[in-house]
This record gives C-alpha cells, sequence and structure tokens, in this order.
C-alpha cells in the first residue's frame, strides 16, 4: 500500500482506505470523506461520536490498464450490505458483516460475487481518504452499513504504526477466504453470511 499524509502526493494504486464519494455520518450530518478533517466527529457503532485524530491522502495515478484488476475496487450495489445508495470498496477495506451477537469486520475482497458485488475498473485518479481515530472502530455510513478506520499511527508510516487498539475482531484477507470457503462448504442455518467469532476460531491457520 502506497499512502501519503500529503494531499498532492502520487501513488500507484492502494488496498485500503475509503475512496472518494463515501459518505460518513458525522456530528453534522452525512459527509464526504474528502471533506473531513482532523477534529471532525464520526458516529462509530458502539461509542457514540469519536474525533478524526488524523486523516491521510492518496491520489493514485494508475487507471485500469497499469492498476492490478485483483486490486480493483469493488461496487457495491445498495442493498448488499444494508448500504442505502450504491459505493465502491477497496478490496482491503474491513467492512462489518452480519455477525449475529459478534461483530466482525472482514476485507470487502472475500465478499466479491455475493449480492451482485464485482470488481469495477478504477478511475484514471482516484482519492483515497484514510480517517484515524484514539482507538480502532467501526463508524457508520449509508444506512446500516459499517466500514473500519484504524487507531492514529501518531504520524509514523505504514508498517511502523502502534498495534490496533479496538476490540473488534479483524480477519485477514487469507483467513477471511478461508472462513468463507468454510462456511460455503457447510452453510449454517439461515443466513450463510452470520458470522461469529467462534466460527472464525475454528478455521484452521
Amino acid at each position: 500500500m502506497s499512502v501519503s499524509s500529503e494531499d498532492d502526493t502520487p501513488a500507484s494504486f492502494v488496498t485500503e482506505g475509503l475512496l472518494s464519494g463515501t459518505r460518513l455520518v458525522t456530528a453534522r450530518g452525512f459527509r464526504e470523506v474528502t471533506a473531513l478533517r482532523p477534529g471532525d466527529l464520526l458516529l462509530t457503532a458502539e461509542a457514540g461520536f469519536a474525533e478524526i485524530r488524523a486523516v491521510q491522502r492518496a491520489f493514485c495515478l494508475a487507471g485500469p490498464d497499469t492498476w492490478p484488476e485483483a486490486l480493483w475496487p469493488l461496487e457495491i450495489p445498495a442493498g448488499a450490505l444494508g448500504n442505502r445508495v450504491a459505493l465502491r470498496l477497496l478490496p482491503e477495506q474491513p467492512v462489518l458483516l452480519p455477525a449475529g451477537s459478534d461483530a466482525l469486520a472482514l476485507p470487502a475482497a472475500v465478499l466479491e460475487g455475493r449480492g451482485g458485488i464485482c470488481r469495477t475498473p478504477p478511475e484514471s485518479v482516484e482519492e483515497v481518504v484514510i480517517l484515524q481515530l484514539s482507538k480502532g472502530a467501526l463508524v457508520c455510513a449509508e444506512g446500516d452499513l459499517q466500514l473500519y478506520c484504524p487507531p492514529d499511527n501518531q504520524g509514523m508510516p505504514p508498517g511502523f504504526a502502534p498495534p490496533d487498539l479496538s476490540d473488534l475482531p479483524l480477519a485477514g484477507l487469507a483467513e477471511a477466504r478461508a472462513l468463507i470457503r468454510a462456511l460455503d462448504e457447510a452453510p449454517p442455518e439461515g443466513d450463510a453470511l452470520m458470522l461469529t467469532q467462534a466460527a472464525l476460531r475454528a478455521v484452521p491457520p
């Protein structure tokens, strides 16, 4: 992943963060992610409003010809994840899935092919925003959609950030794919995406 805190620094492509056009619930109502700044308050799923501590941005100048198709954004049709309107998510952006009494966030990429979710070619220029909170949390977006925002990395570059401080189980891409395969092979009663922490622990490493 290539990310910069400078608004005008280009990047080849990124795999997580929120694409321009995504709207989140703030203390001032719905606001588009590119308009958000440190100090703005986001509505979280568990702890009310949380302050944005830092904002990282990347301008990706690679279009569909040079952006690897495996890393293209995913088109999320209206209603597919409780979202009122269609939107796009990057493949490694954690998103909340129905999880019974437990919350579990999986990378968006594992949902490809479900509920009409599919890869979509990136624009020639994409703006990606990573909003950092004091503690990693799910934030409220369109409808019932909840997206994960990470903790503040205290100005350190990616890879040197402190450990995630959230209480939310976050599955890596390989782990999430293994879980989805296990559920497909022996889906539980009802919705095959009713995921639990117990199911995640049952997936062999």
